[in-house]
């Protein structure tokens, strides 16, 4: 079992508006947070090789304020967010508190201008960015994480996502097509910016999903969908932990017999049956295990995600924890630290 198979989720890093309107808070967001200027460095068919850490999550080399740093690439994170430590040795202005919701709860951030991040032959430059303690989550995962960026390159450009063969490039809009094998499927917009599309679980009627390429699983349902549909008494299931910024809670687990989306079918789902709502008004949540086995083609001004089914990819098996067992990464000086104190 790989120490890192947890379903960690960075599905709703998102401030959290005064008012309990989420388009509220969007539109604050807007105000504080304008978009970057948008730079498009690569040429159109030149490509960004990625790591692909743990089979889940996709690192790329990037340059923050002229400093290297590796940056995850996450669909879901509302902004772009910096470490606290990292941002320290960036010199960054200091900005405002405010308060964000993780995936299972809320943490206090900072939002701080003057920030330019290079990666994937795209320049950003006068970013706003979010600054909160992500040293938790890189613990659980195992990787370092200082800069995550979220949805300000898909807003701005086509993101074209090879994940079969671990590529992927952002491309300008202006005069770009879908190929003709592509499927498309309309992205809808909520209130906090979050976009979803439609899948069908077990045969049912579509319900929205959210593009999350943060999400290192394959699938997150909301309480409103899975308790309504009584699916721990029609499927055997286990337990996990999921979560992500704001702490991790213990949540079941099971088997979705069958998930389709854009045409095609993926069998034997391993699904975390989310333990609180959350503030995403989706149904569900499509993370990476599900997304990697197609070529992608994200075009949020389009309202459009395209699909381009790889066959042996969705012939794969999902890995599965069949330990019963969840362990967290511990750097060795911190175990060493541990048995000291004890």
């Amino acid at each position: 079992m790989s120490p890192r198979a947890l379903p960690i989720l960075f599905a709703a890093l998102a401030i959290v508006a005064c008012s309990p309107s989420a388009s509220v808070g969007q539109a604050m967001m807007s105000m504080v947070a304008p978009p970057p200027e948008v730079t498009v460095l690569a040429r159109p068919a030149e490509w960004t090789s990625y790591e692909l850490f743990d089979e889940s999550r996709i690192f790329m080399s990037g340059r923050i304020n002229g400093r290297d740093a590796p940056v995850m690439l996450d669909s879901g994170a509302a902004m772009t967010t910096v470490d606290s430590a990292f941002a320290a040795q960036l010199h960054l202005e200091p900005g405002f508190n405010v308060p964000v919701s993780g995936a299972v709860g809320g943490v206090g951030g900072q939002l701080m201008k003057g920030v330019t991040l290079e990666v994937a032959g795209v320049r950003l430059e006068n970013m706003t960015v979010l600054v909160i303690d992500l040293s938790s989550v890189s613990r659980q995962i195992g990787h370092p994480m200082p800069v995550i960026l979220g949805r300000e390159v898909f807003e701005t450009l086509v993101a074209d996502l090879d994940l079969p063969n671990r590529r992927l490039a952002f491309r300008s809009r202006d005069g770009w097509r879908p190929p003709a094998e592509a499927r498309r499927l309309p992205l809808t917009t909520s209130g906090d910016g979050q976009r979803s599309f439609p899948i069908s679980i077990e045969g049912s009627a579509p319900v929205q999903a959210h593009f999350d390429l943060g999400n290192g699983g394959a699938l997150f349902l909301r309480p409103a969908y899975w308790q309504g549909r009584d699916l721990l008494k029609d499927h055997r299931s286990s337990m996990t932990v999921t979560g992500g910024v704001g702490g991790m809670k213990p949540a079941p687990i099971l088997s979705l017999r069958e998930v389709s989306l854009g045409g095609a079918t993926v069998r034997e789902v391993p699904t975390v049956l989310a333990p609180s709502a959350g503030r995403d008004p989706a149904d569900a949540n499509v993370g990476f295990a599900v997304l990697s086995r197609f070529h992608l083609y994200a075009d949020y001004a389009g309202d459009s995600l395209y699909l381009v089914p790889d066959a042996p990819s969705l012939a794969k098996p999902f890995r599965r924890n069949r330990a019963g067992l969840s362990t967290t990464p511990v750097r060795s000086e911190e175990h060493t630290s541990e048995l000291q104190s004890h």
